[in-house]
């Protein structure tokens, strides 16, 4: 347990500090947020976490660009605890609103047993981004559903700042 943390404690500081994801990006943003959700079945219960991820705006037209972007969450469970590395991408942001998918890897923990499987999440919001989670565990009675909403605040740090994704 004590490598996956420092791993999420690594991968935080190598988002944190990388301002050039891209060769030549518009605009960068960082979005710490929080996320409060249920997730149900066998292992539910009020899930709680924390998420950080970098944005880019690779492309822009009429005030709409496409998004892309690395992401890591930590989530807890009253009996399991994940962590999930993505690349979340929009086909579309405009202005406060952004839709999107982020998919990527997760580490879950359930009980005493980690299992290796990975997770999509679709969202769609402004400010507030409610989202629907499955996690694939590898073994199709431990696959984790989840709804709930992310709080994210998006930091610009680079290119154009009118504009929050």
């Amino acid at each position: 347990m004590k490598t996956t943390y420092i791993t999420v404690i690594l991968m935080i500081t190598f988002l944190c500090s990388s301002r050039n994801l891209f060769a030549a990006p518009e605009e960068i943003y960082f979005n710490p947020g929080i996320k409060l959700g249920y997730s149900f079945g066998k292992n539910g219960g009020f899930v709680w976490g924390l998420e950080f991820s970098v944005t880019t705006v690779i492309s822009r037209s009429y005030n709409q660009g496409l998004l892309i972007g690395a992401v890591v969450d930590i989530d807890f469970c009253r009996n399991w605890r994940r962590v999930h590395f993505g690349i979340e991408s929009s086909p579309f942001g405009i202005d406060y609103l952004c839709a999107g998918i982020d998919i990527g890897p997760s580490i879950t923990t359930i009980d005493t047993h980690t299992y290796y499987g990975f997770s999509v999440i679709p969202y769609l919001g402004a400010g507030a981004y409610p989202y629907f989670n499955y996690t694939f565990t590898g073994k199709d009675s431990l696959g984790l559903f989840e709804l709930g909403s992310y709080i994210k605040i998006p930091i610009p740090t680079s290119g154009n700042t009118n504009h929050f994704h």
